[in-house]
């Protein structure tokens, strides 16, 4: 999905937390009549709140509470766990709402419930959410009704009940007290409806009301149409048989007329295109990366309804050979080269034959006629650094290997993230020939400091002391830039100097699927494609056509390099239309920007118990996926 639809997320769940702080007890924030003399830290606490400085305050109230007894402690307590909440720092919310013990007034355990339904949800326990929200009683009250019904639908969702979820929501409408909110409503159930929609669903529309059902069947036309045209022609359909029904204009602002869909760049329709030729390293040391793209590009034309006519040119003989022998076919568009020096072979010669090259090249930007689709890690890099923002880290350590790989991922990494308004608190580097990575490690997490102290304190007393290493605490996350070889001699070593518990970003060149080798990567956050996360969920037809099965291991290289020639040739087709509209390929939403860079959108994936899964969904409109030594060799040519 677009970005504007998260965005409409958080607006939501912000949206949530104000509704909750602005009930808050009189006593916490602040005298409410004479006989109220709150103590110069409740006076402040308050203040940190209402300024938004959610660090400040959260500290505040937990020294309140540890301060005070009974029901008071447990009120700051509460208050805490908002504070938190806010900078979602989820598990330091629950750890507070844990520690309240006595029975709240009404309405403070309301907000507790309401809270605790809320940080459930965001640490992905559905189940117990539901438990939690279910205690509430949303006729109770018209103020525990809004926040009930959003809660407790997208709690459905999450458990992928997608009709019941739908009925919560369109529930909570007539307690709305204004068409923004009502709006606002909408929007969140058509961005539940997609981000939750089970590829297959259907409905019985016999046994649900016309407004449930026009959603529902909306949701699953839009998902199951290969294009921006096809989604065109599925919304007129469906608005044949819903003439007046609200989720029309929602999926037209979202589809279509929403500005963040939209590439700000120059772009034009390619025209019609009804052959192509492909420029591939066909033999020599890329010849098997060269035939997997061939294999991905064959597959993509299988699946026209009208085949386009497809020569191969193999670049091994020289790229603008291969180039000139393409356009001896009379064809309408080039995809490839593939290695970078064979990009630049050929830039200076392009004409008015639309080139999509696949790989990037900075020197070749802005070369009329040149289109670059790639593997580049600087996309991945930006996209991390986001991810983390969207948890709530503001500062970082980096650690990147000692090479132009390295810097162009920092570089890509450090742009992201502190135009975010993130803080690089220390960045260190590493040697790719080295498997020890001792010093930089130790360093860049300050244990040399602390063990330099020691032996300052040994040597003034002339004798051994009691002695702990400890590494620093100011710090949120590490950035972690390095191939599948290098991420697993670098992670157990992160943990072996006290580093296990700090979140680790990465790009998903770090990924090589292997279960065995992988669990020692446990724990890393990459983006990645979900094609690569799971084949057989993204395509069962492809990766049937390749072969794969649930108990095989998918070669991620082999899955990565299909997906870009599966990828070239249907966004080829793509440009054809209207290239400013986002396209979703096996490897990510693509879009294009003004200088005829193709971007790539990636959720954010976990490697757990070996395995590569899915964490969140896309943030932004550009980048991902996987590498290893056969893709390497091409981004290095």
């Amino acid at each position: 999905m677009t970005s504007t639809k998260y965005l409409i997320r958080n607006i939501a769940i912000v949206l949530f937390s104000i509704t909750l702080l602005s009930a808050c007890d009189p006593s916490v924030y602040g005298p409410s009549s004479p006989r109220s003399n709150p103590t110069t830290a409740t006076v402040s606490a308050a203040e940190y709140a209402r300024s938004g400085n959610h660090a400040a305050a959260g500290r505040a109230y937990r020294k309140l509470a540890d301060q005070s007894t009974g029901v008071q402690r447990d009120k700051y307590l509460l208050e805490s766990a908002h504070q938190w909440f806010a900078l979602q720092r989820y598990s330091t919310a629950q750890d507070d709402l844990a520690r309240i013990k006595t029975l709240l007034d009404s309405d403070s355990q309301v907000r507790k419930i309401l809270l605790q339904t809320r940080v459930l949800l965001e640490l992905d326990q559905a189940p117990q959410a539901l438990t939690s929200i279910n205690t509430l009683n949303p006729l109770d009250s018209v103020n525990i009704a809004r926040p009930y019904y959003l809660l407790k639908g997208q709690t459905l969702f999450e458990l992928g009940e997608v009709v019941d979820g739908t009925k919560q929501f369109l529930a909570r409408e007539r307690f709305l007290r204004n068409q923004q909110e009502l709006d606002l409503n909408r929007q969140t159930l058509w961005f539940e409806l997609n981000d939750k929609y089970i590829r297959g669903f259907s409905i019985n529309t016999e046994e649900e009301t016309a407004l449930v059902a026009g959603w529902v069947e909306l949701t699953e036309k839009i998902n199951n149409s290969s294009s921006p045209r096809a989604q065109k022609m599925a919304l007129k359909q469906w608005r044949e048989d819903y003439p007046s029904h609200p989720a029309y204009q929602i999926a037209l602002d979202n589809l279509y007329t929403d500005a963040n869909t939209y590439i700000a760049g120059v772009i034009s329709p390619l025209g019609n295109i009804k052959s192509v030729g492909v420029l591939l390293p066909l033999s020599g040391r890329l010849a098997r990366a060269g035939e997997i793209i061939k294999q991905g590009v064959d597959s993509a034309n299988r699946r026209r309804l009208i085949p386009l006519n497809i020569s191969f040119h193999d670049t091994e003989l020289g790229a603008l050979n291969a180039y000139q022998e393409a356009l001896s076919y009379q064809v309408d568009a080039v995809i490839g080269p593939l290695s970078k020096s064979n990009i630049l072979d050929i830039a200076g010669r392009i004409g008015t034959t639309p080139t999509l090259a696949l790989n990037r090249v900075d020197d070749a930007l802005g070369i009329s006629g040149l289109l670059q689709f790639g593997l580049a890690p600087e996309d991945e890099a930006a996209l991390a650094a986001q991810f983390a923002l969207s948890q709530g880290f503001i500062q970082a350590l980096t650690l990147t290997s000692q090479n132009e790989w390295g810097q162009r991922n920092l570089d890509a990494f450090s742009q992201s993230f502190e135009a975010g308004g993130g803080v690089i608190v220390e960045q260190a580097t590493y040697s790719t020939r080295d498997n020890d990575h001792s010093v930089a490690i130790t360093g860049l997490l300050n244990v040399d400091e602390s063990k330099q102290r020691y032996q300052q304190v040994r040597n003034l007393l002339g004798t051994e002391v009691e002695y702990e290493a400890r590494r620093r605490l100011d710090v949120d996350f590490i950035f972690l830039a390095a191939q599948a070889n290098q991420a697993r001699l670098i992670r157990p070593q992160l943990k072996f100097h006290y580093a296990s518990r700090i979140p680790v970003f990465t790009t998903s060149h770090s990924y090589n699927a292997d279960p065995v080798k992988n669990k020692d990567i446990d724990t890393l956050q990459m983006p990645a494609s979900e094609w690569l996360i799971n084949p057989i969920q993204r395509d069962a037809l492809l990766a049937d056509e390749l072969g794969l099965s649930e108990d095989q291991v998918p070669n991620s290289q082999q899955l990565q390099l299909f997906s870009l020639g599966f990828d070239a040739l249907n966004y080829l087709d793509h440009l054809t239309a209207d290239p400013q509209l986002p396209f979703t390929g096996l490897s990510g939403e693509l879009s294009i920007d003004e200088y005829g860079i193709i971007h790539r959108n990636l959720p954010l994936a976990v490697i757990r118990n070996g395995q590569i899964e899915l964490k969140s969904p896309r943030l932004y409109d550009f980048i991902t996926e996987p590498q290893d030594t056969l893709t390497r060799q091409i981004e290095s040519d």
